[in-house]
Order: C-alpha cells, then sequence, then structure tokens
C-alpha cells in the first residue's frame, strides 16, 4: 500500500512576528502528532521551514534600503527555487518514506 505524505511549509520571516510564531508552533505541534498517530495508515508528515528566498522583491528591498546586496541574477533565483522542489519532490518520494516527523529549515542565502 502506498503510503500518505502531509508536507507543510512553515515560515518566520514575516512583518507579523508574534502570529507568525504561534501558527509556525501550532503547524509543528500538528506535525508531531500526525507523524505518531500516523504511522499505522502509512502516513508521513514533514515541515519544510524556509529562511528568505531571493527573488527579484527581496533584491529591491536590500538595494532600496541601502542594504549593500548586490543584484540577483534569475538564473540564481531559478536554482535556488529548483532546489527548494528539489527538496519537497524527495519528500514525497517513496525513498523518503522513514523521514516523518521533521522540522526541516532550509535557506537559500
Amino acid at each position: 500500500m502506498k503510503g500518505v505524505t502531509a508536507l507543510m511549509i512553515s515560515s518566520l520571516a514575516s512583518e507579523y512576528q508574534s502570529a507568525c510564531i504561534a501558527s509556525h508552533r501550532a503547524l509543528i505541534g500538528l506535525n508531531k502528532a500526525l507523524s505518531i498517530e500516523g504511522v499505522s495508515f502509512g502516513i508521513t508528515s514533514n515541515i519544510i521551514c524556509p529562511g528568505i528566498l531571493c527573488s527579484s522583491e527581496l533584491t529591491f528591498y536590500l538595494i532600496f534600503f541601502n542594504i549593500g546586496h548586490t543584484q540577483i541574477n534569475t538564473f540564481e533565483q531559478f536554482d535556488q527555487i529548483k532546489t527548494l522542489a528539489d527538496l519537497i519532490l524527495y519528500l514525497c518520494s517513496d525513498q523518503a518514506r522513514s523521514i516523518s516527523g521533521q522540522s526541516i529549515p532550509w535557506s537559500s542565502i
């Protein structure tokens, strides 16, 4: 029987820190409970916790506020998003069936 993968994405990068942290902690609790209770049904559950993704919006923000970050080209942005997509695909594959209940930090910069 093929199992089910519950994959959540929860980031702490937000201007509303208190609400973001509260929802992040709630997802961590849900992830742990689902990974324990779902074992007998073949369910795995994980959370990816991305940091800041390099994007044109981020580059604009850093340049606008004179933080000293150089322009990030489109190929770098695509590569970082592709790497995150590869992680998601791996966690949904049969090779990752033994990984459950984890909060996986991921950062592109």
